[in-house]
């Protein structure tokens, strides 16, 4: 019984390390690169970036203005130039959406959708004290 135990169990082992390895093992005949961006997408991609830093920058001044490390005047000099920052981000994507949608219905396909599911590197809702 000890050697029959002892089998199985190497046979186990050595099934579970071909599963294991099986993606390693595979052909690489499969087309993996990554599609260029063409311009329209690259322009998009920046749009959604510079909302993304944007939105970062007013969470990250916020946590500095909370922890103490910028004045109240400062503070609000800032956070008025990144809202500044994040709105013209965020109107550029709408517009950008708007002139892909327009084109879409000039050609006779129903609008895209796809900028709205885009999600943001973070939350524009202010963060209260305690809620860390």
């Amino acid at each position: 019984m000890g050697i029959a135990a002892i089998a199985l169990a190497a046979l186990l082992g050595f099934v579970c390390i071909l599963i294991v390895a099986r993606p390693f093992l595979r052909s690489h005949d499969a087309d993996d690169t990554l599609d260029q961006l063409d311009a329209i997408q690259r322009h998009r991609l920046e749009l959604l970036e510079a909302r993304d830093r944007a939105i970062t920058a007013l969470q990250e001044l916020e946590v500095d203005h909370r922890e103490g490390k910028v004045s109240d005047a400062d503070y609000r000099t800032l956070v008025s130039q990144l809202r500044g920052e994040a709105a013209r981000a965020i109107a550029a994507i709408d517009a950008a959406r708007g002139e892909a949608d327009r084109g879409a219905i000039e050609a006779g396909s129903p609008p895209s959708e796809a900028m709205e599911h885009e999600p943001a590197s973070g939350s524009t809702a202010p963060v209260e004290p305690g809620e860390d």
